[in-house]
């Protein structure tokens, strides 16, 4: 079986939260799906979890590739801006180390933060840094 080695990372949601490095390297098949991918990382990979419960994260790829938008919130289910059937070796450069980055994007609503990438109210974007635009 074919596989590819993944960088997982996250951003920190506090100061306290920087002492201890994010990354994590997972050996996934070029076959796995991104819902394959995020199912398996809702198990293994800790997201903090904040007090008010509202916590929301974008998945990016340093391809750069904007591909889901997941919360903390019960019974959310990730929204996925790119199919949930894409394999994961199509999300990432040939060549390239394979990095998937959760941006913390605080207590903001995912519904929200969903619709502003659909409609590509974003100037740049970078897999761990994520620019809105003002519209």
């Amino acid at each position: 079986m074919q596989c590819i080695d993944v960088v997982i990372d996250r951003d920190s949601v506090c100061m306290a939260d920087d002492i201890v490095d994010h990354r994590r390297n997972y050996s996934c098949s070029v076959k796995m799906t991104m819902h394959e991918l995020l199912t398996i990382l809702s198990q293994q990979y800790d997201l903090p979890r904040i007090s008010d419960g509202k916590a929301c994260w974008v998945v990016a790829t340093n391809r750069p590739l904007i591909c889901a938008v997941v919360a903390q919130e019960e019974n959310y289910r990730p929204r996925y801006i790119i199919s949930s059937i894409t394999p994961i070796l199509q999300m990432f450069l040939e060549g390239q180390d394979s990095i998937l980055h959760f941006n913390y994007l605080t207590q903001d609503k995912p519904s929200a933060i969903f619709k502003k990438i659909q409609q590509g109210y974003y100037k740049e974007m970078r897999w761990n840094n994520l620019h809105w635009d003002s519209r």
